[in-house]
């Protein structure tokens, strides 16, 4: 369940807050919502999804979680040549993933 809630993070709908890919595929209007995408996979899978909301705010919290890391290597001059914006920029993006994260059951 945590994978498949992980997995839906990088499914965008035209009103989150927060996307990880930009520009989505999933933003065109040939592709299922969110919902529906959890209800053929509850379908295939036969796994009751009831508890569904805490998975995907769980990934919200896992995905500021691993960007809070990046950040404070990042800030020691570990980076390893990673190239990302500047560091508040890094610091904008942990706090727009645990906004996501806070709102996420209105987003499924």
């Amino acid at each position: 369940m945590a994978d498949f809630g992980w997995s839906l993070l990088y499914w965008a709908e035209p009103d989150d807050p927060v996307s990880l890919i930009p520009d989505c595929p999933t933003l065109g209007e040939q592709f299922p919502d969110r919902a529906e995408v959890a209800r053929r996979y509850a379908r295939a899978s036969g796994l009751d999804l009831s508890d569904l909301d805490y998975y995907f705010t769980f990934g919200w919290w896992k995905m500021a979680c691993i960007v809070a890391g990046v950040y404070e290597r990042l800030r020691q001059g570990a980076g390893g040549g990673m190239e990302t914006g500047p560091l508040d920029q890094v610091l904008v993006s942990i706090d727009r993933l645990l906004e996501a994260a806070a709102h996420s059951g209105a987003n499924l």
